[in-house]
C-alpha cells in the first residue's frame, strides 16, 4: 500500500489546466495486437484512455480522468479499468487543499462485484515538518488506520509510519535520514505488534 504521504503529494501538485482545448491519438500494431492512446483536455478536465486489443479479439481499456475546481482548490482523479472478461474495476479519489500545504482525501477502489474499500484522509503541515492520518474500511466493514510524521532534524529529517490492523494489531516503521557532505544516509527501524488493542 502506497503511503498517505505519496498518495497526497502526487494529486496535490495537479495545477488547473490550460483554457486550450487539446487532444491527440496514437496507435501501435505489433504481433500481439494493438494498443491505441488518446488523450484530451480541456480547462479544468483531462482525459487519458489507452485501448489494448490482443491479436485474438479480446480487449482491455483503461481510462483516468481529472478534474480540477480551482474555486474549491480541489482535483478529483477517476480510474476505470475493464479487463477482457468484461470486469471493470474503479478508483476515485478526490483531494482538497484546506490550507497551503494541507488537504483531505476521499478515495473509493470499487470491485467487478461493487464491493469497495474506502479511504479518508488528511495531511497537515507542522513547524517541523508534516502529519497525516487515514483511516481504511474494507468490504467488510473492518478499518484499519494509518498515522506518518515527518519531522526535521538538525542534519536531515525523521520518518515514522504506524498501520493499525483490524484486530489491533500494529507494526510501525521509523527512517531517519541524515545528509553529510552532499550525500544521504538512511537507517530504517521496524517494530511489529500482534497483540490485540483493549
Amino acid at each position: 500500500m502506497k503511503t498517505l504521504h505519496l498518495t497526497l503529494a502526487l494529486l496535490l501538485i495537479a495545477v488547473p489546466l490550460s483554457a486550450a482545448e487539446k487532444s491527440r491519438e496514437r496507435e501501435r500494431s505489433g504481433p500481439r495486437g494493438t494498443v491505441s492512446k488518446k488523450t484530451s483536455r480541456t480547462e479544468n478536465t483531462a482525459t487519458r484512455s489507452v485501448t489494448a486489443t490482443q491479436s485474438s479479439g479480446a480487449t482491455a481499456t483503461h481510462e483516468t480522468v481529472r478534474v480540477t475546481d480551482p474555486s474549491a482548490r480541489s482535483a478529483a482523479v477517476t480510474a476505470t479499468t475493464t479487463g477482457p472478461a468484461g470486469k471493470t474495476n474503479v478508483r476515485a479519489t478526490t483531494v482538497t487543499q484546506t490550507a497551503p500545504g494541507s488537504a483531505t482525501l476521499q478515495s473509493s477502489a470499487t470491485r467487478p462485484d461493487g464491493q469497495a474499500v474506502t479511504m479518508t484522509g488528511s495531511t497537515t503541515k507542522t513547524d517541523g515538518g508534516r502529519a497525516s492520518s487515514a483511516t481504511v474500511t474494507h468490504v467488510n466493514g473492518q478499518t484499519t488506520t494509518l498515522q506518518s510524521s515527518t519531522v526535521k532534524t538538525e542534519d536531515g529529517r525523521t520518518h515514522t509510519t504506524q498501520i493499525t490492523g483490524p484486530q489491533g494489531q500494529t507494526a510501525s516503521t521509523t527512517v531517519d535520514v541524515s545528509k553529510e557532505n552532499g550525500s544521504a544516509e538512511r537507517t530504517r527501524r521496524k517494530n511489529k505488534s500482534t497483540q490485540k488493542q483493549p
